[in-house]
């Protein structure tokens, strides 16, 4: 497994955005459909929030995306001091 040379890409430049980021996570070829990217997003704490289904085309075959979230704050609190990623 391996990540890209830029796995993560903030959302937007509105404040409210501030503590968002994409990620990404790419398995080795050979690798593909085995569950290791879900299993990764499980042991960081993500948790699983939909499917785009059929939106990529790679190795001859339709394959799907599945979206993650892991949440940074908690309702109704102050979020805390925004970190650079190098820093989590």
């Amino acid at each position: 497994m391996r990540s890209s040379e830029s796995p993560t890409r903030h959302l937007g430049s509105r404040a409210a955005h501030d503590w968002s980021v994409e990620t990404t996570v790419y398995t080795r070829v050979g690798h593909y459909w085995r569950g290791i990217g879900q299993a990764l997003h499980e042991a960081f704490g993500f948790e699983h929030v939909g499917t785009l289904e059929d939106i990529g085309y790679k190795l001859g075959r339709w394959c799907s995306t599945g979206l993650w979230q892991r949440r940074r704050g908690v309702a109704g609190e102050m979020p805390g001091e925004i970190l650079p990623i190098a820093a989590i």
